[in-house]
């Protein structure tokens, strides 16, 4: 039998070990939950994902589920938790808030945790998505890192009409990375404050000062948690902790910009290597599977087929 060199020994304890995480309600977002679930460990074989749930799950996402995993059609390590955060009232912001709350213990032996939007498909690109951010985030020793930011308030339209006067700062939320336990121990304060803010947030209008009731607060508030733990954030705006830009080329799809956005905006934002590995995916039978599964909530499959439309039309 042939031995492995010691190089290659080495490179394989020093690989770190990485998962992706989210939270969602159990509404139409869990829906996603199939979708989100087999682009990450399509493009990313040996990493975690976790997801945890609101709520119970659908029949329909729970039978997808149980086929991934009977099947084996996934590899080895990811879970979905439901039922979870009952003691949290619902409100607009409250799943992704808490995603930036998770205790410690939930990522026990993992070295970077990458939180995402539960509707983003990940796709495998030339250079390592993953690799890339986590060699950026090691340049400048951070324990976390926010691809986007910093925005000096929220831009939902339903907020600022509400006298929004203050320069509130927040951190885009859709990919950030926490190193850990370094992450988890110097927030432990800030988190458990916050935690008990959407404990405590009640009623059904919008304020901007009260936790979780208004679109954005997720980022407002991880800009304050970073704040409070005296953890750096970007310092130009749609830039990371490093002070350099994200290129298109490591952009995913994120299927909430076909709710909002024009083709010609979308267009702007995916770049033709994306468009690639999109349409590689389209011809996997598996993902076509959890593609279906997905669509059978509409709001859902009406934004799978814009995505598809869109990336025909490229």
């Amino acid at each position: 039998m042939r031995l492995p060199c010691p190089r290659q020994e080495r490179r394989r304890r020093n690989v770190a070990k990485v998962c992706f995480s989210t939270v969602c309600s159990s509404n139409h977002y869990s829906y996603f939950i199939p979708t989100f679930l087999y682009s990450i460990k399509r493009a990313y074989p040996n990493v975690g994902v976790k997801v945890f749930v609101k709520g119970k799950l659908k029949d329909d996402v729970r039978e997808c589920l149980d086929k991934l995993r009977k099947d084996k059609l996934i590899d080895g390590d990811w879970e979905v938790k439901d039922d979870y955060f009952k003691k949290f009232p619902m409100r607009v912001s409250t799943c992704n808030s808490l995603r930036f709350l998770l205790p410690k213990d939930y990522f026990a032996g993992y070295d970077y945790v990458f939180i995402r939007d539960i509707d983003f498909i990940v796709l495998p690109h030339k250079v390592s998505h993953m690799g890339h951010f986590i060699k950026r985030m090691k340049s400048v020793s951070a324990c976390m890192f926010g691809a986007r930011g910093p925005y000096h308030f929220p831009s939902r339209p339903e907020i600022n009409g509400k006298g929004w006067a203050g320069k509130y700062s927040r951190v885009g939320g859709g990919l950030v990375i926490l190193k850990s336990p370094e992450w988890f121990d110097k927030t432990k304060g800030a988190v458990k404050h916050y935690r008990t803010c959407l404990k405590s947030s009640t009623g059904d209008g919008i304020d901007k000062h009260v936790a979780g009731s208004y679109r954005e607060y997720d980022e407002v508030m991880l800009y304050r948690i970073c704040k409070k733990s005296h953890i750096g954030t970007p310092s130009k705006k749609g830039r990371g902790v490093d002070g350099k830009g994200v290129s298109n080329t490591y952009r995913d799809i994120h299927l909430g910009d076909f709710a909002k956005w024009g083709f010609s905006k979308i267009k702007r934002k995916i770049s033709v290597e994306t468009v690639r590995q999109y349409m590689l995916l389209e011809k996997d039978p598996v993902w076509q599977m959890v593609k279906e599964a997905a669509g059978k909530n509409k709001k859902v499959r009406v934004l799978l087929r814009r995505a598809k439309k869109h990336i025909r039309s490229r």
